[in-house]
């Protein structure tokens, strides 16, 4: 198996600008996407559920509520599994008690 060499080429400055992505247009793209990893901060959340950062939604969690994990004795997300004692899930849904402030 023969290697391919890659010649280097130097950039111009007109090349650069176009390739450079300008925080602006990045912030319009992510401001577009059809989900959020963390809950929108004016979003309330559904009655009888948690926001599940792995799954980027309000899910459900219950005891026992997953069928890999049936002996659980943590509330767990009905979805992936995940449990109320993960930080992620902690973090997000104001679960420390008094040490993060309560949503809005």
């Amino acid at each position: 198996m023969s290697k391919k060499t890659v010649k280097s080429s130097q950039l111009t400055e007109e090349q650069i600008e176009l390739i450079r992505v300008k925080p602006e247009d990045t912030a319009k793209r992510l401001d577009g996407l059809p989900y959020t990893i963390t809950p929108r901060p004016d979003e309330r959340p559904p009655r009888g559920k948690m926001w599940c950062p792995y799954e980027a939604s309000w899910q459900k969690f219950k005891i026992g509520g997953h069928p890999k994990i049936p002996d659980s004795i943590l509330p767990r997300c009905e979805s992936c599994g995940i449990s109320t004692e993960d930080y992620y899930v902690k973090t997000h849904n104001y679960l420390w008690g008094d040490k993060v402030e309560k949503r809005k």
